[in-house]
Formats: structure tokens, C-alpha cells, sequence
């Protein structure tokens, strides 16, 4: 009798691992694997040193997206900010065409479905020209920069975290912040909104424009909650 107890118990606790088993979701390879959208991130160093965290935040998800980075340190839409051009020792260089040069060479082999832009810290110190660096007339820089980029494909566009930015950015950073929000055409990624109580998003706050690791999961955050709305998980 007990060794018929036993054997009954022994079944029960085989059979009732088998029906766990078999309620329990599989790894789904087609899903885990499967790209979403391409996204070419335009941008500075912030973006620059900011790609290990948004390449996370996009690629280890179900359906991830498949990110392509052309930051260039140092640079606006119109040039290098002042002092960081790497011709600076040779000869003056606004580099005023470096993204018409740029981009084309980027787009002739990337078909993004999507485009995110951070450009602007590099342009809020000083006003600058409309071929230089600089805050000045930055609607029509942007412009100028938008008509470079296939008209087809959406541009989410980041605003800057400007309460937090270095205090001698911060009014250029205002103005660019404005251009931004009030350009035709384009997603605005309202980082000035997220990041606004948020001092421990840069490596030091009023001082540093570059954003610290919270800082950069957060933005990473915001681009991926920006993608989903747009395209779908």
C-alpha cells in the first residue's frame, strides 16, 4: 500500500511539473531578434559618449530597434564651437559645411526610418553668424540642416535641458530651445521638460554640459518612449 502511495505521489509531482512547463512562455528567437526600425542619431560629444546607453535602451528589448550613430564632437549645425576645430592651428575654420558634407555620405548607404537630432549646446555660448557657430537666426539654421535630411522620414528633434545647462549657455540655450519648439515639420523631444528638476542628470550641474550616466539612460529613455509612440511597439 505505501509503495503504491509512493509511486501516486511521484506521478502527481512529475505530471504537475510538466503542466508548469508547458504554461511557461518560451524564448521566441523571431521576437527577441527582430528589428523594429533603423534610427540615425545625429548629434554631438553628448551623443557621442551617450551611444552605450541608448544603444541598450534600444536594442535589448523585444522587436529593438537598430540605432546608427554620426556625432562629431565639438560641432553645431554650422561649425565647431569656438576653439575645438581641428584645422584651428592651420587656418580659421567654421566648418559651415560640414553636415552638407556629411550627411549625403551617411544617407548614400543608411536608409533610416527614423532620424534623432541633439544638436545645439555647441551653439548656445555665443550668437555667432549664420555660418558659424551660434544661436543667432537658429530656425533658419535648422532649416538648412532639415533640407539635407530625406523629407519622408520623420526627425525627432532634442531640446536642451537648459535650467541645468552651464549658466553662460544658458541664454543662447533659451533661444535654441525656442527655434526648437517652434520649428515646422519636426517631433520635439522636450529633454528641457524631463531633465528640469533633474540636476543630477549632467556630471555637474551649471557647470558641465555633458550629460552624467542617469542623465544619459534618461534621454535614452525618452528617444525609445518617443520611437514607440511613433512606430509601435
Amino acid at each position: 500500500m505505501r509503495r503504491l502511495l509512493l509511486v501516486a505521489l511521484i506521478a502527481g509531482v512529475t505530471f504537475s511539473g510538466i503542466s508548469a512547463a508547458r504554461a511557461t512562455s518560451l524564448y521566441e528567437p523571431t521576437i527577441d531578434a527582430s528589428t523594429n526600425k533603423t534610427v540615425l542619431f545625429i548629434g554631438d560629444s553628448n551623443i557621442m559618449f551617450g551611444a552605450a546607453a541608448i544603444t541598450t535602451a534600444l536594442v535589448n528589448r523585444p522587436h529593438g530597434y537598430l540605432p546608427v550613430f554620426t556625432p562629431r564632437g565639438g560641432i553645431g549645425i554650422r561649425g565647431y564651437k569656438q576653439g575645438f576645430c581641428p584645422a584651428a592651428t592651420v587656418a580659421p575654420c567654421d566648418a559651415p559645411d560640414y553636415w552638407q558634407t556629411r550627411l549625403p555620405e551617411v544617407l548614400a548607404v543608411v536608409h533610416p526610418d527614423a532620424i534623432v537630432v541633439n544638436l545645439g549646446i555647441n551653439d548656445a555660448k555665443a550668437p555667432g553668424t549664420d555660418t558659424s557657430a551660434g544661436y543667432s537666426d537658429y530656425s533658419e539654421k535648422m532649416a538648412w540642416l532639415l533640407a539635407l535630411l530625406p523629407a519622408d522620414v520623420p526627425v525627432f528633434w532634442s531640446g536642451l535641458p537648459t535650467p541645468i545647462e552651464p549658466k553662460s549657455f544658458q541664454v543662447g540655450s533659451s533661444a535654441i530651445d525656442r527655434a526648437i519648439t517652434n520649428q515646422p515639420g519636426i517631433h520635439v523631444l522636450r529633454w528641457y521638460v524631463a531633465a528640469y528638476q533633474h540636476p543630477e542628470y549632467m556630471i555637474q550641474p551649471h557647470v558641465n554640459e555633458h550629460y552624467s550616466v542617469a542623465g544619459n539612460n534618461a534621454y535614452a529613455a525618452m528617444v525609445v518612449a518617443a520611437l514607440d509612440q511613433q512606430f509601435g511597439q
